[in-house]
């Protein structure tokens, strides 16, 4: 007779109705997870439901000893989430906290401060977060990349120049 082993690598949550009980043990049962990924459902974004967030993200910072990418776009964190991921997870790489209207200046600072591992921070539209902050940032920690509209356009624009784009500088009439 043979045996299967399923071993969860990664959760999805996006668009589920799991409350943070539910959340939190299925985490518990992932030995090794890598990805998780906390997107609220529309319903959750619309009626600013996801109080869960917090609470499992610190979870996930502390357990998650294996875990390299966090995506918490639209979630409704704070600044103390951020806080939590870079004292509390050595193996994160990639954090994605896009559309999160309360990260500001502080959250961006500390977890770039406190991980060793981050490589990959996404704060777009993170309005909160000033785009001086996150060119010093840039120039502090060059192992990590922030992606936020300017600095998205910025690489985009230097690829272009390395491709040999040059600007059409003639005047239409």
């Amino acid at each position: 007779m043979g045996f299967s082993v399923i071993i969860l690598q990664g959760i999805k949550s996006s668009g589920s109705q799991m409350t943070n009980d539910h959340l939190v043990s299925l985490l518990k049962g992932c030995k090794a997870p890598t990805q998780c990924d906390l997107l609220p459902s529309a319903e959750q974004r619309i009626g600013e439901k996801n109080q869960r967030i917090g609470r499992c993200v610190e979870f996930i910072a502390k357990e998650g000893h294996s875990l390299k990418e966090l995506y918490l776009v639209s979630c409704k964190i704070t600044d103390y989430a951020l806080i939590a991921i870079g004292q509390y997870s050595t193996t994160i790489e990639t954090v994605d906290v896009g559309w999160c209207k309360e990260i500001t200046d502080k959250g961006a600072t500390q977890i770039s401060q406190t991980s060793k591992s981050l490589r990959y921070l996404g704060l777009m539209r993170c309005d909160k977060v000033n785009e001086d902050t996150v060119e010093r940032l840039v120039q502090e920690y060059p192992h990590i990349t922030f992606s936020t509209v300017m600095q998205d356009c910025k690489r985009t624009l230097e690829r272009a120049y390395q491709m040999g784009w040059i600007p059409n500088t003639s005047t239409a009439s």
